[in-house]
């Protein structure tokens, strides 16, 4: 097992959805949307494959506790993979890589690909984080990352019923985490 697998799940779920703006304008620039296409759904392939090799430990039992730099809460990230945390890890990395292989197909002709894919990309990390996280901080950080994501992603096709939806989505789940910050 490669020992920093729990932060490198959701690490490079987070750089590749902060990659994937610079990436879209060297494909569009090339002419060549496949680059981009590619680059995400090689992240999320390589993000499936780090939450793979946590698998055998978590569900044969171990827990697997990852300090980012060594550092406990409150003063660092500390992620916790465990038999329940692994299987909802290994649901939202086979998801999710299906969500964005399927979304190469559908979302294709689409304009605005590379801020759709950067928003699922980062909704996947949140996601992750939110599975993995061993403390109340994180947990909430984690929780607005993916929150904030996906009112976008809901808002991304600009229709009135889209940013509708998305308006009321926000206000109930600003309601949601307050509730879970009290």
């Amino acid at each position: 097992m490669i020992q920093h697998s729990p932060i490198l799940a959701v690490a490079v779920l987070l750089f590749g959805g902060f990659l994937t703006p610079l990436i879209d304008r060297i494909a569009k620039w090339r002419k060549n949307e496949l680059l981009r296409d590619f680059f995400v759904l090689g992240i999320v392939i390589v993000s499936l494959l780090f939450v793979l090799d946590m698998a055998p430990t978590a569900l044969n039992g171990g827990v697997i506790v990852y300090q980012l730099a060594g550092r406990a809460p409150p003063w660092g990230i500390n992620l916790i993979v465990d038999g329940l945390a692994i299987q909802m890890a290994l649901m939202i990395g086979i998801l999710g890589t299906t969500v964005v292989a399927y979304s190469l197909i559908y979302m294709r002709g689409d304009s605005g690909l590379g801020k759709y894919y950067t928003l699922l990309l980062v909704a996947l990390a949140g996601m992750l984080g939110v599975v993995l996280t061993g403390d109340l901080f994180n947990f909430y950080v984690f929780l607005e990352i993916m929150s904030t994501s996906s009112y976008a992603l809901i808002a991304f096709r600009r229709g009135s019923g889209s940013l509708e939806a998305s308006i009321k989505y926000l206000f109930i789940g600003t309601l949601g985490t307050t509730f879970i910050l009290l």
